[in-house]
């Protein structure tokens, strides 16, 4: 919620300092990629940005559940 804020905009409070912001998880380029590669970022963040990767902090249900948390928010 920091980075990408309470409704995944991007406009968290972390997330208006950082360069480049936060991807807004609501809209088309979100919900254009694919499962895996959303599965990707989170697990191994992204180059380049602040975004860090869950993997080992987050188990393959929490992922999972987040997936599903991500999709229903470009609805």
């Amino acid at each position: 919620m920091n980075c990408h804020g309470a409704g995944g905009r991007g406009d968290g409070p972390a997330g208006k300092m950082l360069t480049p912001p936060p991807a807004d998880l609501t809209g088309p380029k979100t919900k254009a990629k694919s499962d895996a590669e959303v599965l990707k970022t989170i697990r191994e963040g992204r180059a380049g940005t602040a975004m860090v990767g869950f993997k080992g902090q987050l188990s393959e249900q929490e992922t999972s559940a987040l997936l599903s948390y991500i999709r229903s928010l470009s609805k």
